[in-house]
């Protein structure tokens, strides 16, 4: 089987069908000069759409699956669609889907000046790879709290409750999970 996967077909993309485009790649990054703690990988998480599987940079499951006759579902045809993995087909929605969790997830960490694009490169073989370049800039920080509580009764309980509350994630990052 191996050998018959090594010579087989040489394009991964022969039933991807026409006009659509396999998921190639997927990259995210995060570009300024500074990344104010934001790593590449933190986002991949929120990515609706990822490509096909790869073994040591090939992708053994998907050539599988194109080793199976299309119209048949028995034998070794059944066995080869149901251990390989379908080609991802590129979807624009999901990938603007993709764009906006990446910003609302980076909004709920404090970076409400975040800025997120995707591009989306056509390549050769109905192929197609998707960035997502984020600029995150500074995000957003307490320096300090300050009440205005006109009733007094309300005012002396929460200047109770104020002295026990630490205020030591003043000028930390905030996420609004905290707030």
């Amino acid at each position: 089987v191996l050998l018959g996967l090594i010579f087989s077909s040489c394009s991964i993309s022969r039933r991807v069908p026409e006009g659509m485009y396999l998921l190639d790649r997927v990259n995210v990054e995060v570009e300024g000069k500074q990344k104010n703690g934001v790593q590449d990988s933190e986002l991949m998480p929120y990515v609706r759409q990822k490509p096909n599987k790869r073994i040591l940079g090939f992708r053994f499951h998907l050539r599988l699956y194109n080793m199976a006759k299309p119209q048949k579902y028995t034998g070794i045809s059944r066995w080869l669609k149901t251990v390989g993995e379908e080609p991802v087909l590129l979807d624009t929605f999901l990938t603007s889907r993709s764009t906006e969790n990446i910003d609302r997830y980076l909004k709920s960490k404090g970076y409400y000046g975040v800025h997120v694009h995707d591009t989306t490169d056509y390549l050769k073989r109905s192929r197609a790879r998707v960035t997502y370049n984020v600029t995150p800039n500074i995000p957003y920080r307490i320096n300090r709290v300050e009440y205005s509580i006109e009733d007094t009764l309300i005012s002396s309980i929460v200047m109770t409750d104020r002295d026990t509350v630490s205020y030591t994630h003043l000028r930390a990052h905030e996420t609004v999970l905290d707030l």
